[in-house]
């Protein structure tokens, strides 16, 4: 049954059920395809456009703007990220996860040991030298964790790392999975990371086969194109012409006749022996709509919308698509801060320990994405405006201070409409108030108020 899905191209095969009660949908049974090979999955990224798109799009969607650090007053620890290439080397090696189901960032340290457990008082000041990007080829699991306790229980510990220098030599040093900042392929079950040795299966694999449809049905449009009318040279004695080894007198016969045809629009012909006609033009007019559907279903398949899988406008009445872009950017948006954001945090969180910058605690820094609906001016001031009128009522009504709203909007350096509460300032005024009060009532300047009880009791009872 598997080599018949194969040869049908498909997954869902049914056999004869001749002489049998049972229905052929009944009988119909789904066989899975077989796996891509790593050099498959590459040449698809290399060489189809879609695979690549698929791929990647996402990855450069989320990493575009770059990142947002908090805790970095002088910014100096983003000229460090920076300088490290932290969040190139992040996509990158996202990349390769969703491509080939597996990819990680080394982190290289000097003056401890790689395949022993990475702890943050092993990091001193310049003791970060490089981050590598690696995929899945170039990282085998050695060893694995067999503590049923332990939350990895099952996954690799160490993995021999293999690269290929110009020379040919290989290095294979032993790493432990806690110098690795580790991305995966898409969602898979135990029993197939087991196969995979430990890894994911790559994005491509579960729609691979639609997008070699996609790109048939592609090929056979082109080459119904080129052939939608067809002439035909009835030529006397062909067969006996090239019996003879006259070729390359019939080559020379034949690229005449076209070149007269396409200069003169007429054919110059013996009227004797020799005779030229039209096949009729082919119907085509339903190969856009057959096109369009197979697009749709490479785009439900890759989870993207078909205006960004194949870059074209939104299309039919009032179509704006706003609704595939929020459905996009709502896509891009999990996924970064599912896999990227813990990533970055970590690779941020090391280069700020091996910095050492002042001013900077490695503990209280974080990273955030820039938002990726982009306003035009217009826009941006109305939102202002409905901001600062928002605003303006909590601070009238005691809801926000105006110290709040200051640092939320401006305190990033850049504005912003989230609205954050500094804990820590209202308890310093809370306690600076209460100070001042108590100073005022020690002066005499302020007599303490009654209680409402006490207050109640000497009050004198109404007649």
């Amino acid at each position: 049954m598997a080599n018949e899905a194969e040869r049908r191209a498909d997954e869902w095969v049914n056999p004869v059920t001749m002489g049998s009660s049972y229905t052929t949908r009944a009988r119909s049974v789904f066989v899975g395809n077989r796996d891509l090979s790593d050099a498959e999955f590459e040449d698809l990224y290399t060489y189809d456009d879609l695979a690549a798109r698929i791929v990647g799009d996402i990855v450069d969607e989320r990493m575009r703007q770059g990142i947002i650090l908090s805790g970095d007053p002088d910014g100096a620890l983003l000229d460090a990220v920076e300088r490290f290439g932290a969040v190139e080397k992040t996509a990158e090696a996202w990349t390769w996860g969703r491509l080939f189901g597996g990819g990680a960032v080394f982190l290289g340290l000097a003056g401890s040991d790689p395949s022993q457990p990475l702890r943050d008082s092993e990091i001193r000041p310049g003791s970060l030298q490089f981050l590598l990007t690696l995929d899945r080829r170039e990282l085998t699991p050695a060893t694995w964790v067999t503590d049923f306790t332990d939350p990895r229980f099952g996954e690799p510990e160490t993995y021999l790392l293999t690269l290929s220098s110009s020379g040919g030599a290989m290095a294979t040093p032993v790493i432990h999975v806690s110098r690795l900042v580790m991305f995966g392929g898409v969602s898979t079950t135990r029993r197939r990371k087991v196969r995979r040795q430990g890894w994911d299966d790559s994005v491509l694999q579960r729609c691979w086969h639609i997008l070699r449809d996609v790109g048939e049905n592609w090929q056979s449009s082109v080459h119904l194109m080129k052939n939608v009318s067809q002439w035909v040279y009835k030529v006397k004695d062909l067969a006996k012409m090239v019996a003879a080894g006259e070729r390359e007198r019939l080559q020379t016969l034949m690229e005449d006749t076209d070149t007269r045809r396409s200069v003169f629009r007429a054919l110059m012909i013996d009227a004797e022996h020799e005779g030229v006609e039209s096949v009729a033009t082919q119907n085509i007019t339903a190969i856009p709509d057959m096109l369009h559907q197979t697009w749709l279903r490479l785009a439900a398949a890759a989870g993207m919308p078909l205006t960004r899988l194949m870059g074209m406008a939104p299309a039919g009445l009032n179509a704006t698509g706003e609704s595939d872009l929020a459905n996009w950017y709502s896509t891009v948006e999990s996924q970064g801060e599912r896999i990227a954001i813990p990533a970055l945090r970590k690779l941020v969180k090391i280069i700020a320990i091996s910095e050492a910058i002042p001013g900077v605690n490695p503990d209280e820094v974080d990273v955030s994405f820039p938002s990726l609906w982009q306003l035009d001016p217009k826009e941006s001031a109305e939102l202002r405006k409905m901001t600062s009128e928002a605003d303006a009522l909590d601070i009238q009504s005691g809801v926000l201070l105006a110290n709040d709203v200051t640092l939320s909007r401006y305190g990033k350096g850049t504005y912003s409409t989230e609205t954050v509460i500094d804990t820590d300032f209202r308890e310093a005024l809370a306690r600076a108030e209460a100070e001042a009060m108590r100073e005022e009532m020690e002066r005499g300047e302020l007599t303490e108020a009654p209680e409402p009880d006490e207050a109640e009791e000497d009050a004198p009872e109404a007649e």
